[in-house]
Parts: C-alpha cells; structure tokens; sequence
C-alpha cells in the first residue's frame, strides 16, 4: 500500500496568497503558491484594522512534494520535478488517457 507524504505549509495557509505573473498579481491556491518560482506575497491580515501585503521569500518546493527545488533550477512559474505535472491521485489507466 503507498503512503503519500502530507505536503508541508511554511505559512499561514488561512491568508490570500498571490503571484506575479507579467507584472500582474494573481490570488493562487496554496499549493500554485507553495510551488511559485517567482515574486510571491501574502496579504496578511493579522491586524484586522491595518491589513497588509508582504512579500514572501520562503522555500520553493516541486508541485506536490516537499522537495525544494535548488535555487539554480527555480523557474519564474509553477516548479514541477523534471518539468512534468504529477498526478498521485488518479489510476494509471486515467493517467494514460490524459496523455492522449
């Protein structure tokens, strides 16, 4: 039986988290975040009153894995190990048809 490894979250995963894709900022799910190569932010929200972004400089991790990538291979969009999307959580035989 495989066992998959829960996926490690090095910040508050209850803020809106966002990416800079051609000069524009995106909200993003966690995970898109957690896997961003380049300019990411939090809007923290800790002081209800005073709400704020700050720019997030924490590991880059390989989609779906709590692997960081090494810095000389970060790429400025979402980091996939070997460059491929991993699907873990659906059978071969529909992995197989996706790729068709």
């Amino acid at each position: 039986m495989k066992t998959f490894e829960k996926i490690k979250y090095d910040f508050n995963t209850a803020y809106s988290t966002e990416v800079e894709s051609d000069g524009v900022f995106y909200r993003v799910t966690c995970n898109e975040f957690r896997s961003w190569g380049g300019k990411r932010r939090i809007l923290n929200v800790s002081n209800k009153n005073n709400p704020m972004y700050e720019d997030y400089f924490g590991p880059v991790y390989y989609s779906g894995t709590n692997k960081i990538v090494p810095h000389d291979k970060i790429t400025d969009k979402i980091n996939y190990i070997d460059g491929h999307k991993i699907i873990k959580s659906l059978p071969r035989t529909r992995i197989e048809r996706l790729a068709l």
